[in-house]
């Protein structure tokens, strides 16, 4: 079943009964207030600004010169101010029904043209945790109170969070890495947590795999052969499930350590013939002096 459509008269008439109520012409924020459409219904309609709108309607237009115009610290401080008496960023009609200005000028005011991302650029959030907040009224923080909240976990635990515990404990791990634009251990680090203080999983999770893989070559060096599992667990300083599972087997893990073995003894090798051929060429030369010497003595 289609819509019936809204015609300029009864706009026009709707005007008019704001104006009689208001005792003057209203503007655009006034109407949208009063009004029985949409502002954005009605600048479709008529297609033109809001003052030729109001004459149209045979209304005299007046400009509003005598407010003073909030500063844009003013708006923000006053979405803020909603977010925490709602205890969750506001929605646009949230906000036109709690907040002191219009959501419309709170959005121009943005340079944006969606409600979440004027509220993101006005308060700091990401675009995506307030939408997932305002869609299920979740707790509003900043990033600092959220790591703040983390610094508190940390010294709960004795130790700096796991995303898999600071998740457990409320805290969007994964949000919270958006929010600083780095990972997790800058997220830590950002928060004042020593990364020292890691859980050894947590560690070697971070280490990177050539670290690993240099580790075992190390053993390999002392064994003078590719380590069994037994072995690089007795004398290696990491797990070696972690190498075993970022290279798909401990027998994947012993071909690349003797091939790095096999690289390094070639290298040696080479190191080695360079080292001995002067020395070589020094005898060579030493003994045909001696020979020559002896021979022009007998000739004489």
């Amino acid at each position: 079943m289609k819509k019936s459509r809204v015609s300029k008269n009864e706009i026009i008439s709707d005007l008019r009964t704001v104006a009689r109520v208001l005792g003057y012409s209203p503007s655009s924020v006034e109407y949208k207030h009063l009004g029985r459409f949409d502002v954005r219904t009605v600048q479709r309609k008529f297609k033109t600004s809001w003052s030729r709108i109001i004459e149209a309607s045979g209304l005299r237009y007046s400009r509003r010169t005598s407010g003073r115009i909030a500063t844009t610290e003013e708006l923000k401080r006053d979405l803020l101010r909603v977010a925490r008496e709602l205890d969750h960023p506001p929605t646009r009609g949230d906000y036109q029904k709690h907040g002191r200005f219009d959501a419309e000028t709170m959005r121009r005011r943005s340079g944006k043209r969606k409600w979440e991302d004027a509220v993101a650029a006005l308060t700091g959030l990401a675009r995506e945790e307030i939408r997932r907040q305002q869609s299920k009224g979740g707790c509003y923080r900043t990033t600092n109170e959220w790591l703040a909240k983390l610094q508190s976990l940390s010294q709960e635990l004795g130790h700096a969070p796991t995303t898999r515990e600071s998740n457990e404990a409320g805290i969007n791990a994964h949000q919270l890495c958006l929010r600083i634009g780095g990972k997790w251990v800058d997220v830590l680090q950002a928060a004042n947590i020593d990364i020292r203080k890691r859980c050894k999983r947590a560690i070697l999770l971070s280490t990177p795999t050539e670290t690993l893989i240099d580790d075992v070559v190390a053993v390999g060096k002392r064994l003078g052969r590719a380590p069994k599992v037994s072995e690089y667990a007795a004398h290696g300083h990491h797990s070696y499930l972690a190498l075993s599972g970022r290279l798909g087997g401990w027998r994947q893990v012993k071909k690349l350590v003797r091939q790095k073995l096999s690289v390094g003894q070639r290298q040696l090798n080479h190191s080695l013939d360079w080292q001995v051929s002067p020395s070589a060429g020094s005898a060579r030369e030493a003994i045909q002096t001696f020979f020559t010497q002896s021979w022009d003595k007998g000739m004489s």
